[in-house]
């Protein structure tokens, strides 16, 4: 049973990938060109909602889960989307740094301000967890403080006086590398699923008109293979006698950013690591602010407005904690380096982040 829930576990990964990349990407690009945005505020949007779709479903269906299992005091879709964060700003920029091959140097202006305001949403975010409980009317904080970033990237460039569009590249040139990718690594495989995706939903590059037919079968598949992995997820960890949060924390939240771990690694290659970098933050600012308040808002709805969710203080404090110290890492590794990504940066973040880990372990099975 072990071995068949694994197998569903990695083959959800793949799906998921396949999916949002060759789909859903397609049809949020359709969507951007119909509502005339900006580059910067399509990636900060459209973007942020295709690379955080997989944790936000996975948290949601985590929540039914444990609904089901009537325990309401469980964090395992918190988790995810923390863990998820971690893993974007440490395994994300890890492989920036190491794989990137063109000039290293960073356009501090923009990043500069994913910093600070990923650090106000960390900030929000150990401010909320605090008291050991979520109430509804501060869920509210986190949208109303969501719609407040886009208001910032929108006009971030013309308060600063910069032009970032040249270095935002189209979300088509994004992917092209990554799906060929895939396509070379796993061919058969590549070909037997895109026919079988190609019969359920319309295929973009030849249905355009449908765009928000294909958008919303997207979505759907989305939503069912998240179920699935959630399920598996459980199944496996509980077997190795892992806590609920760790799964979150660790395999759940992995497993959901590997899109975002391949696309990063690409685009390193093909362009400067500003990209890279800044599609790690807006993913993270999204999951945290919009993310964690759409699950919590299903919770109130299924309960009640004056109910509270009790949080796993304990795991998800220190996670927070490990955040914040990232980003201050990486600020003071910038201007220590006069914003240049070394590769020195990669190696210190993923010594962490596998630190992280064990530490997690460690802590389950008791050893600390």
């Amino acid at each position: 049973m072990i071995i068949i829930h694994s197998v569903i576990l990695i083959l959800t990964f793949y799906l998921l990938a396949i999916i949002c990349d060759k789909y859903f990407v397609e049809s949020l690009e359709q969507i951007s060109n119909r509502l005339n945005i900006s580059k910067e505020v399509t990636w900060a949007t459209f973007m942020a909602i295709w690379s955080s779709a997989p944790e936000l479903f996975t948290s949601i269906f985590a929540l039914f889960a444990i609904f089901g299992s009537g325990n309401t005091e469980s964090s395992i879709w918190a988790g995810t989307i923390v863990g998820s964060a971690i893993f974007n700003v440490l395994v994300i920029i890890w492989a920036t740094a190491v794989v990137i091959k063109k000039n290293n140097a960073i356009k501090w202006k923009p990043i500069m301000r994913d910093l600070i305001f990923y650090s106000l949403t960390i900030g929000l975010l150990f401010f909320t967890f605090w008291d050991w409980a979520i109430t509804f009317y501060e869920t509210i904080i986190f949208v109303a403080a969501y719609i407040l970033y886009i208001f910032v990237v929108k006009n971030w460039s013309k308060w600063l006086n910069y032009n970032d569009e040249d270095d935002v590249p189209d979300i088509e040139a994004w992917f092209e590398g990554k799906e060929e990718w895939v396509r070379t690594s796993y061919s058969w495989i590549w070909r037997l699923t895109t026919r079988v995706f190609d019969i359920i939903i319309p295929n973009p590059k030849l249905w355009k008109s449908r765009f928000y037919r294909t958008f919303l079968v997207s979505i759907a598949l989305i939503a069912i293979l998240s179920h699935f992995m959630v399920e598996s997820a459980v199944i496996v960890a509980k077997n190795f006698g892992i806590d609920q949060a760790i799964i979150g924390l660790t395999i759940l939240a992995a497993g959901t950013s590997i899109p975002d771990l391949i696309s990063s690694i690409i685009v390193s290659r093909k362009w400067h690591g500003n990209m890279s970098i800044s599609n790690a933050l807006w993913s993270n600012v999204f999951d945290i602010l919009f993310g964690l308040w759409f699950v919590y808002f299903i919770y109130f709805l299924v309960y009640w407005i004056d109910a509270t969710i009790i949080v796993d203080k304990a795991n998800l404090l220190l996670s927070i904690g490990l955040l914040f110290g990232s980003v201050m890492i990486i600020l003071l590794f910038f201007l220590w380096y006069k914003w240049k990504l070394k590769k020195g940066l990669g190696w210190i973040l993923i010594a962490i982040y596998i630190t992280y880990l064990i530490f997690n372990i460690l802590t389950v099975r008791g050893v600390i």
